[in-house]
């Protein structure tokens, strides 16, 4: 707790394995034992030194032979400013995000992407029939990873898998109520008790954005289950955003009679699950609903994120539930 609370959440970083053709594409000479310890930091040192210069970050990890090795901790306290620390051994499934549901998530995904490109009659018998080179089939597999991991960031809230991990522990015990591991009962942490002067300064801290929080539900259900719109996360009704109606435009009161390709170019209201209403434009439609979504709306110009917007939950106001939307329409000028 004393090596969390000392490190701002962005100086905290928490790895797993990653195998070592993803990490060292850059170096085209073959790697002896000397040279190991400069292999390993060879992509976590540099992204450092770009996203935050000058300052000292910890390094959470499996607590491996490799990964214990003074030869490599050395070299990242050199190079990069990183405290390694060793997570409990035989416990890394209760403090890493990736064991915690993320990396099942990624599994799911890029299996999809798998599936999907195999039913291609003409893909389906290549693989069958071994006609695919190793090298192809890596590329593949790096491409079928690459889009997994994106769907698996638009539809999942990213930032629960560390909370309940106690990755973002705070020195005050603000949030200690989230740090739920699997298969563990409930528990509190014994604190220091903190200045008055101290407790009174805010800790300067980023954290993501309210809207940028995705709704957790399962991409292959046709409709949202009970548990779906009742997240992981806490009731933060008390400061969802309220329903409200964006200046220059007015509400479509008469519901629509299909979702399809003429919404693209829409502005919509939909309601998230803890976050409230947040307006966006739908700027694709998946005429398929590929992974069970039919649109995806941009909010804020710069975050896109995929829903399924359904007839039955076409609504307004602040009773509805969550996954509740609404059309938009552009009043004319003077109106």
């Amino acid at each position: 707790m004393c090596s969390k609370g000392r490190f701002l959440f962005k100086h905290r970083l928490n790895v797993d394995q990653v195998p070592l053709p993803f990490v060292v594409g850059d170096y085209d000479h073959t790697i002896d034992d000397k040279g190991t310890k400069d292999v390993w930091n060879g992509t976590l040192i540099p992204w450092l030194k770009e996203h935050i210069p000058n300052d000292e970050a910890v390094i959470f990890a499996d607590n491996l032979d490799a990964q214990i090795q003074p030869a490599y901790l050395e070299n990242q306290k050199e190079k990069g400013n990183v405290m390694g620390w060793s997570l409990l051994k035989g416990g890394t499934h209760w403090s890493q995000p990736v064991d915690q549901g993320a990396g099942r998530e990624v599994k799911r995904d890029i299996d999809y992407e798998q599936n999907e490109w195999l039913e291609d009659l003409g893909n389906l018998d290549k693989w069958e029939n071994a006609e695919i080179t190793a090298s192809d089939r890596r590329i593949l597999m790096t491409w079928w990873s690459g889009e997994g991991y994106a769907w698996m960031v638009k539809r999942c809230n990213l930032n629960r898998y560390f909370e309940k991990t106690d990755c973002l522990m705070s020195v005050s015990g603000s949030g200690d109520d989230r740090i739920t591991p699997e298969g563990l009962s409930s528990f509190t942490f014994e604190r220091q008790v903190i200045p008055a002067v101290l407790a009174e300064t805010p800790l300067q801290t980023h954290v993501p954005a309210a809207t940028h929080v995705e709704m957790q539900h399962s991409v292959q259900q046709e409709e949202l289950s009970e548990e779906e719109v009742d997240s992981e996360d806490d009731d933060d009704s008390d400061e969802a955003e309220k329903w409200f109606v964006p200046e220059g435009f007015a509400t479509v009161d008469t519901p629509v009679e299909a979702v399809d390709s003429s919404f693209v170019g829409a502005h919509i209201m939909f309601k998230w699950n803890g976050v409230g209403w947040c307006h966006g434009w739908v700027q694709k439609f998946y005429p398929n609903h590929r992974r069970g979504y039919n649109v995806e709306v941009v909010y804020e110009d710069v975050d896109r994120r995929d829903h399924i917007l359904r007839l039955q939950d076409y609504g307004r106001g602040d009773t509805v539930e969550a996954g509740a939307w609404c059309l938009l329409q552009k009043q004319s000028m003077g109106a």
